[in-house]
């Protein structure tokens, strides 16, 4: 079995991995104690991946000299002819026995190097039949390197086909086309029929993974699917939303209640992970029942928006934990959700639905509400032209209310992309017009609208300064260790001795984008207060709306744009909010509802359960209210400018 020992051998990584440099600074003591044959695989693998630090990305330690350089370079070539022609000695009992002991972190390096040293000549399929049976878990590595899997085509076809492996298959097809992820291979011998089998039968298991099912009906396979299996992943995937659903709402418990003589909007009683207790003030709601209050109480009191009117609720990668992380895939083609989106997505749900049962004893529908924010509020505010709506102000069936919802928001969207575009929302315009308007082509009237950071020296500056996972955050002489380097600076004494010389380089990196100070001690302080929160806010919240913020922060903001940190967007939706709208609306993702096309296309029908349509209708006039605030937001920004 393979070992986790042996923690300080040398593993390559990347040039923006903080373990560069505690491993450069091993090349020092290997060079020094001489030592140029390896005794094991560990020994050759480790060899290896110090050829690679200098052959690579060429990486070297400031405090060498050039004929440092030059001599620890030679030296790393022999280390990697004497790891290869260890490895070529390696026959079947040999090969055996490595994989017995090698290191943990080797794994992944074993394949490539053999491959490299021998091209597969001395092991034979027996031997590698015999490692999977013994140790399946390896397969995982095998399928990574493509000349293994056509060397041992066989071999590897009769193991996925004896452990049922259609995960490894769709992961095969999905890494084709999807840059995020290492390609994965199955051997060319296995027939259409076999997979298809392979497939059928992990559909009708009781251990399917739900993201797996998404991605199998996602992906445009190479040699096509038949169509009963996507139809019979679609309905396994439906079978398993609805019980994660229900479960869900065993679990996650919302206590919403309305309370008289309650001064304060919302007050949240209680909270832990899978319950939240909120008391609302039912004298707040019901001394402001005009149109605009009950408007503003979606941001002030729902919090269907923040502080700079971004959606509340998209999925933000900050926010997975452990077991998110774990069971998400990274692939753009699904909408990742998480615990924290799930939560929260029930909460918003059941805001609106109890907020909505108020207004209606009070004779008031949501619906009219919108109706006259695009016929009233915009026109009398800001000089907008009316934006024409059709929603249903009565009592019919949530059936027909979740399609004319589906067609206001296609066509409230639209006349605002007009306006933009063409300056008015002409009639005879519109009708001529049969050209759809995705909702995330929809264009701001501002030119900047929105930031992002980007490049890889923002991305530099985010990992520093705010991840959990830069070991900037520990003082290992201190024992001393917060959240992130951000929280450190802020409430310890710092100073650049605290850490490792080979950490140096990254605190003279943030210095040098004015991240940070380093007086003549070596106290490190935080130093450009306004660019930290800045990044802060991007790090947090995936971008920014420009002008939310004050004169002096977007002067800093365009100063990092000059330095290529950030970049503009000027559309009504972030490319965030898009997504998440579309999650729910099209078929961008395939593991979102797809509720356009439900209704818009009739593919549900008027006997289907009427729950279902209450559902969705909540969903879709959340959708709505989300957009029109969208749309307030930039009409509002839009004339304070321009006033």
């Amino acid at each position: 079995m393979p070992k986790d020992e042996d923690e300080h051998r040398v593993k390559y990584f990347p040039r923006n991995d903080l373990a560069c440099g505690m491993n450069i600074e091993k090349i020092e003591e290997l060079y020094n104690s001489q030592k140029t044959t390896p005794q094991d695989i560990n020994d050759a693998i480790e060899f290896y991946n110090l050829f690679l630090y200098f052959h690579d990305k060429q990486l070297v330690w400031k405090k060498w000299s050039s004929e440092q350089v030059d001599i620890y370079k030679k030296f790393t070539e022999t280390l990697k002819k004497s790891a290869f022609s260890f490895i070529a000695t390696l026959d079947d009992s040999s090969f055996k026995a490595s994989v017995e002991i090698i290191n943990f972190i080797y794994l992944d390096d074993l394949i490539p190097v053999v491959q490299m040293a021998t091209k597969f000549h001395n092991i034979t399929e027996t031997a590698i039949k015999e490692l999977l049976e013994n140790n399946d878990s390896f397969i995982y590595y095998a399928v990574k390197n493509e000349d293994f899997v056509n060397h041992y085509g066989k071999v590897i076809k009769d193991f996925l086909i004896s452990h049922n492996s259609a995960e490894i298959i769709i992961s095969a097809e999905d890494s084709k086309n999807n840059d995020t992820v290492s390609r994965t291979y199955i051997p060319k011998c296995l027939s259409e029929t076999e997979r298809d089998t392979i497939l059928e039968n992990y559909i009708n298991s009781s251990d399917v993974n739900p993201t797996y099912l998404s991605l199998l009906i996602a992906i445009p396979f190479e040699k096509k699917l038949p169509i009963t299996l996507h139809v019979s992943a679609k309905k396994k995937l439906e079978e398993i939303q609805k019980t994660m659903l229900s479960s869900a709402g065993r679990i996650c418990t919302f206590n919403l209640h309305f309370e008289k003589g309650q001064k304060e909007k919302a007050i949240i009683i209680n909270q832990d992970a899978f319950s939240i207790d909120i008391s609302y003030s039912l004298d707040w709601i019901l001394n402001h029942l005009t149109y605009d209050s009950i408007f503003y109480n979606f941001v002030d009191m729902f919090c269907f928006v923040d502080g700079q009117y971004r959606i509340m609720n998209m999925n933000k990668p900050i926010d997975a934990g452990l077991i998110d992380s774990i069971s998400m895939m990274k692939n753009n083609k699904i909408y990742q959700k998480n615990i924290i989106f799930e939560f929260y997505e029930g909460l918003l749900n059941h805001e609106l639905f109890v907020y909505r049962n108020v207004l209606l004893n009070n004779g008031i529908f949501l619906e009219k509400m919108v109706e006259t924010f695009f016929s009233g509020f915009i026109v009398e505010n800001y000089s907008f032209p009316k934006i024409v709506t059709n929603l249903p102000i009565d009592n019919r069936t949530y059936f027909y209310k979740c399609q004319a919802l589906v067609t206001n928001i296609d066509f409230i969207g639209k006349q605002f992309y007009h306006f933009v575009k063409y300056g008015k929302i002409d009639k005879e315009l519109l009708l001529a017009d049969n050209t759809p308007v995705k909702i995330e082509n929809i264009p701001s009237l501002l030119k900047h609208k929105y930031v992002h950071g980007c490049g890889n020296n923002y991305k530099g500056m985010v990992y520093a300064l705010f991840s959990n996972q830069c070991l900037l955050n520990y003082i290992q002489s201190k024992k001393i260790q917060y959240e992130c380097f951000y929280d450190l600076l802020e409430k310890e004494t710092i100073y650049k001795s605290d850490y490792p010389e080979y950490e140096h380089s990254t605190l003279e990196e943030l210095k040098k984008w004015d991240l940070i100070e380093i007086d003549d001690n070596g106290l490190i302080s935080l130093k450009n207060l306004n660019r930290i929160f800045i990044l802060r806010d991007l790090y947090r919240n995936q971008f920014s709306n420009f002008n939310r913020f004050d004169e002096e922060l977007k002067a800093e903001i365009l100063e990092m744009e000059k330095l290529g940190l950030i970049e503009f967007e000027n559309t009504l939706l972030s490319k965030e909010e898009a997504a998440y709208i579309n999650y729910y609306l099209n078929e961008t993702f395939p593991n979102g509802p797809k509720l356009r096309n439900q209704y818009a296309h009739g593919a549900l029908y008027v006997e289907d359960d009427e729950n279902v349509h209450f559902n969705n209708y909540i969903i879709l006039l959340r959708l709505l209210i989300l957009l029109t605030l969208k749309i307030n937001d930039d009409i509002c920004l839009f004339h304070s400018i321009i006033n």
